[in-house]
């Protein structure tokens, strides 16, 4: 297995395949993926060294994906960092995979200027074992994720 940063040439069906079946289970698969804005906004990300995209590859097939961002904050001075997609195939769970890519994110944060990194953990799979995966890489558990479809 290899861990590395998603490059254009991951922008592909596999490659946002793997981010749409990651956003169903953070139970955004509501709201439908647009191919083309999907496209569009992959291709911007993985050229943005403010955004973070980065796969686990497993000889070609990709098999995780974790994409995050830095921002300033709103008032002070400091970057912050944002977990935005963390997605590991189901055959591919209870592998070191997850537990790479998110000390990717975190390390990534750090060497990007971030003073905080914020690590979400929502999908309803296994999040007390996510949690943990979390916590053992230095996050602090500081509340839960709620919303409403309207």
């Amino acid at each position: 297995m290899i861990y590395r940063e998603a490059t254009a040439a991951d922008v592909t069906p596999q490659g946002i395949g793997l981010v749409a079946a990651g956003m169903q289970e953070v139970d955004l698969g509501q709201e439908p993926m647009c191919p083309v804005r999907s496209v569009e906004t992959m291709m911007r990300m993985v050229q943005d060294p403010n955004h973070l995209v980065a796969v686990s590859d497993n000889d070609g097939v990709l098999t995780g994906v974790i994409i995050g961002s830095v921002a300033p904050s709103m008032f002070s001075d400091s970057v912050f960092a944002t977990m935005h997609v963390w997605y590991v195939r189901p055959e591919d769970r209870g592998s070191w995979t997850g537990f790479r890519l998110a000390r990717i994110y975190r390390d990534w944060a750090k060497m990007a200027g971030a003073t905080t990194a914020y690590f979400d953990v929502n999908s309803g799979v296994d999040n007390r074992m996510a949690g943990g995966l979390a916590q053992r890489l230095g996050f602090r558990h500081i509340g839960d994720t709620y919303k409403v479809a309207f």
